[in-house]
């Protein structure tokens, strides 16, 4: 199915928080906010098709992961990257965020670092405070004293 990804309403008033966050975060609204991993496309038909069957059902409860979408990822990393990974090699997560924490935790120790490269997506920030003391924030180019207080201001929540 051809999708055609030039297709895109406004984004303006609809609550969308790269847009609403826009004054608070940067002073301005006069910027393109691409700080945040959020595409201004219009979603392809098939993909509404697919939500609105789905929301026939009066119940939305986890569903487990089906064994369909871990075998498209497979092939799409061999088809793309060359690389080959077996089914039970693979873990499904509901968050990035959560991801990165376990990923943390389970390949740092008490004492290493973490390198934070800056701009980066705010929530990255926002870590257990077990973890919090690992991460060494690295800004990658001269910021104003505004904005690392308001990464200081997200990572301690203050």
């Amino acid at each position: 199915m051809k999708v055609d990804f030039s297709l895109s309403c406004k984004r303006e008033n609809t609550n969308a928080e790269k847009y609403v966050l826009r004054n608070r975060l940067f002073g301005t609204e006069n910027l393109i906010p691409m700080w945040v991993a959020d595409m201004d496309i219009d979603t392809p038909s098939f993909i509404l098709e697919a939500v609105q069957k789905r929301l026939q059902h009066p119940n939305f409860g986890y569903e487990e992961m089906p064994s369909s979408a871990f075998v498209a990822q497979i092939e799409w990393l061999k088809r793309h990257h060359s690389v080959t990974f077996l089914q039970e090699e693979l873990l499904y997560s509901h968050s990035v965020v959560a991801s990165i924490n376990a990923a943390i935790e389970a390949y740092s120790t008490e004492g290493d670092k973490i390198i934070v490269q800056t701009p980066v997506y705010p929530h990255f920030l926002k870590v257990s405070r077990i973890i919090i003391e690992k991460f060494y924030l690295i800004l990658l180019k001269k910021v104003s004293m505004e904005i690392i207080r308001l990464i200081l201001m997200i990572l301690f929540q203050r």
